[in-house]
């Protein structure tokens, strides 16, 4: 996620972030990330898992994998990531 924000020229420090999923709705359509959080290198948006492209129902084409956050938190099928 870093990586991402980065080359959007955002500084996601002290800023909450929402990632949005295809579904849209229901308590998995989006997952709020901390700025802080965003920042970290272990804060990812995954294509693949174990060097193989995600499954759809593993969340492809991108995944939100974040540390030390439940599994329903992990947002799949990410579609935009929103910066406040």
């Amino acid at each position: 996620m870093a990586s991402v924000l980065d080359a959007a020229d955002l500084d996601a420090v002290g800023r909450d972030l929402v990632v949005r999923s295809a579904q849209e709705s229901g308590l998995y359509a989006s997952s709020p990330v901390s700025g802080s959080l965003a920042a970290r290198d272990d804060c990812l948006l995954a294509l693949q898992v174990g060097g193989e492209p995600l499954a759809a129902d593993h969340g492809a084409p991108l995944r939100l994998i974040a540390p030390n956050r439940p599994g329903v938190q992990q947002t799949k099928w990410v579609t935009r990531v929103e910066v406040a």
